[in-house]
């Protein structure tokens, strides 16, 4: 330094060395950022096309799960998804049509058999 400032600093070295402090502490939280593994979410995502309806769900920590509803057939297929070898599986089936009720538990049967309300038999 200059023995004229008396060991002080003057303006245009104070802002460089700021400045300097500045830049380092940025790359310093670049590079952390930078550096840790950041995971795909896609939980809750659906997409709808033709005849199926997809949607994505988290089964575990390594497995994922895809559900493909066939909207003609209307069937409800789950794949299980293993991230570590991106094996696919069919793990369930189901049928998501609706069922009619038996013909002896209809409202007003008169088949044989208890009726609600404890009225009497005709």
């Amino acid at each position: 330094m200059d023995s004229e400032n008396n060991g002080r600093l003057d303006a245009k070295t104070f802002a460089i060395g700021v400045l300097s402090i500045t830049a380092a502490i940025l790359l310093v939280g670049v590079i952390i950022i930078g550096s840790t593994p950041r995971n795909a979410v896609a939980d809750g995502i659906g997409s709808e096309f033709n005849d199926f309806t997809i949607a994505v769900g988290k089964v575990g920590p390594d497995e994922g799960a895809l559900y493909v509803i066939d909207n003609v057939s209307q069937q409800l297929l789950t794949y299980t998804v293993e991230r570590k070898t991106g094996a696919v599986k069919l793990s369930d089936k189901y049928s998501l049509a609706i069922q009619p009720p038996a013909s002896g538990n209809q409202p007003g049967s008169s088949s044989s058999g208890s009726r609600r309300g404890g009225g009497r038999r005709r």
